[in-house]
Protein backbone atom coordinates (compact mmCIF):
# COMPACT_ATOMS: atom_id res chain seq x y z
CA UNK A 1 0.00 0.00 0.00
CA UNK A 2 1.43 3.28 -0.80
CA UNK A 3 2.01 5.95 1.77
CA UNK A 4 -0.08 9.13 0.47
CA UNK A 5 1.29 11.89 3.08
CA UNK A 6 4.74 10.99 1.18
CA UNK A 7 3.80 11.74 -1.88
CA UNK A 8 1.34 14.70 -1.09
CA UNK A 9 4.81 16.08 0.89
CA UNK A 10 6.23 16.61 -2.12
CA UNK A 11 3.33 18.51 -3.81
CA UNK A 12 2.62 21.00 -0.34
CA UNK A 13 6.78 21.56 -0.51
CA UNK A 14 6.49 22.58 -3.84
CA UNK A 15 3.34 25.01 -3.27
CA UNK A 16 5.20 26.63 -0.31
CA UNK A 17 8.40 27.17 -1.74
CA UNK A 18 6.41 28.73 -4.60
CA UNK A 19 5.40 31.91 -2.52
CA UNK A 20 2.42 31.95 -4.70
CA UNK A 21 0.11 31.96 -1.32
CA UNK A 22 1.09 33.68 2.57
CA UNK A 23 1.74 30.54 4.58
CA UNK A 24 -1.34 31.04 7.01
CA UNK A 25 -3.10 31.31 3.79
CA UNK A 26 -2.88 27.42 2.80
CA UNK A 27 -5.71 25.33 4.02
CA UNK A 28 -4.59 21.66 3.86
CA UNK A 29 -6.64 19.15 3.90
CA UNK A 30 -7.64 17.59 7.44
CA UNK A 31 -6.04 20.86 9.12
CA UNK A 32 -8.27 23.57 10.90
CA UNK A 33 -8.51 26.82 8.64
CA UNK A 34 -10.17 30.14 8.62
CA UNK A 35 -10.06 32.66 5.69
CA UNK A 36 -11.47 35.46 7.16
CA UNK A 37 -10.09 38.30 6.29
CA UNK A 38 -7.89 36.62 3.42
CA UNK A 39 -7.77 37.88 0.31
CA UNK A 40 -6.52 35.14 -1.89
CA UNK A 41 -6.57 31.25 -0.04
CA UNK A 42 -6.05 28.37 -0.97
CA UNK A 43 -7.69 25.10 -0.12
CA UNK A 44 -6.06 21.24 -0.88
CA UNK A 45 -8.41 18.34 -1.33
CA UNK A 46 -7.38 14.74 -2.36
CA UNK A 47 -10.09 12.42 -4.58
CA UNK A 48 -8.83 8.97 -4.72
CA UNK A 49 -9.53 7.23 -7.86
CA UNK A 50 -7.79 4.02 -8.01
CA UNK A 51 -5.30 1.75 -5.70
CA UNK A 52 -4.24 -1.55 -6.42
CA UNK A 53 -1.46 -4.04 -7.85
CA UNK A 54 0.22 -2.85 -11.19
CA UNK A 55 3.06 -5.51 -12.03
CA UNK A 56 6.01 -7.96 -10.33
CA UNK A 57 8.41 -4.80 -11.43
CA UNK A 58 6.41 -1.47 -10.24
CA UNK A 59 4.92 -2.72 -7.15
CA UNK A 60 1.35 -1.07 -6.22
CA UNK A 61 0.16 1.65 -8.04
CA UNK A 62 -2.08 4.80 -7.14
CA UNK A 63 -4.00 7.05 -9.30
CA UNK A 64 -5.53 10.55 -7.96
CA UNK A 65 -6.55 13.95 -7.83
CA UNK A 66 -5.25 17.07 -5.62
CA UNK A 67 -7.80 19.55 -6.23
CA UNK A 68 -6.49 22.93 -4.88
CA UNK A 69 -9.20 25.30 -4.49
CA UNK A 70 -8.08 28.90 -4.79
CA UNK A 71 -10.18 31.56 -3.68
CA UNK A 72 -10.37 35.56 -3.31
CA UNK A 73 -13.34 37.66 -1.85
CA UNK A 74 -16.52 37.50 -4.37
CA UNK A 75 -16.59 41.45 -5.33
CA UNK A 76 -12.46 42.08 -5.72
CA UNK A 77 -11.21 41.42 -9.00
CA UNK A 78 -11.34 37.54 -9.85
CA UNK A 79 -7.94 37.90 -11.88
CA UNK A 80 -5.73 37.14 -8.93
CA UNK A 81 -7.49 33.89 -8.25
CA UNK A 82 -6.97 32.90 -12.02
CA UNK A 83 -3.49 34.23 -11.97
CA UNK A 84 -2.56 32.03 -8.33
CA UNK A 85 -4.56 29.50 -10.32
CA UNK A 86 -2.54 29.57 -13.80
CA UNK A 87 0.83 29.78 -11.53
CA UNK A 88 -0.08 26.45 -9.52
CA UNK A 89 -0.81 24.65 -12.35
CA UNK A 90 2.56 25.79 -13.61
CA UNK A 91 4.44 23.96 -10.83
CA UNK A 92 3.58 20.34 -11.95
CA UNK A 93 4.60 19.96 -15.69
CA UNK A 94 3.25 16.67 -17.30
CA UNK A 95 6.59 16.00 -18.64
CA UNK A 96 8.92 15.22 -15.82
CA UNK A 97 8.57 12.04 -13.15
CA UNK A 98 9.23 13.21 -10.01
CA UNK A 99 10.91 10.85 -7.39
CA UNK A 100 10.84 10.46 -3.99
CA UNK A 101 12.13 8.39 -1.00
CA UNK A 102 9.96 5.45 -1.97
CA UNK A 103 7.92 6.16 -5.11
CA UNK A 104 7.11 7.83 -8.87
CA UNK A 105 4.82 9.99 -9.48
CA UNK A 106 3.84 11.27 -12.99
CA UNK A 107 1.63 13.97 -13.56
CA UNK A 108 -1.40 13.22 -16.17
CA UNK A 109 -2.80 16.48 -15.92
CA UNK A 110 -2.75 19.91 -14.13
CA UNK A 111 -6.18 21.39 -15.43
CA UNK A 112 -8.35 24.03 -14.17
CA UNK A 113 -11.83 22.18 -13.76
CA UNK A 114 -14.01 24.98 -12.56
CA UNK A 115 -14.29 28.74 -12.40
CA UNK A 116 -16.80 31.05 -10.54
CA UNK A 117 -19.02 30.90 -7.83
CA UNK A 118 -19.99 27.08 -5.68
CA UNK A 119 -22.79 28.37 -5.10
CA UNK A 120 -25.57 31.23 -5.10
CA UNK A 121 -24.54 32.41 -1.64
CA UNK A 122 -21.02 32.10 -1.39
CA UNK A 123 -18.72 34.71 -0.47
CA UNK A 124 -15.99 33.72 -2.14
CA UNK A 125 -14.61 33.24 -6.26
CA UNK A 126 -12.83 29.95 -6.60
CA UNK A 127 -10.97 28.65 -9.26
CA UNK A 128 -10.06 25.42 -9.10
CA UNK A 129 -6.89 23.84 -10.16
CA UNK A 130 -7.07 19.82 -10.25
CA UNK A 131 -3.56 17.66 -10.97
CA UNK A 132 -4.41 14.39 -12.05
CA UNK A 133 -1.60 11.93 -10.69
CA UNK A 134 0.15 8.21 -10.99
CA UNK A 135 1.89 7.04 -7.97
CA UNK A 136 4.37 3.67 -8.16
CA UNK A 137 6.47 1.86 -6.16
Amino acid sequence: MINFEEVRKYFSDTIIASGIFAGDAIGWENVTFNPSGKSLWMKESYLPVSEGFSDSVNGDQLQGILSYSINTPIGSYAQGATEAGVALGNLFPTTEVITTDNYKISIDSASRTFQGKLSNDSKWYTVVIDVSLKVYE
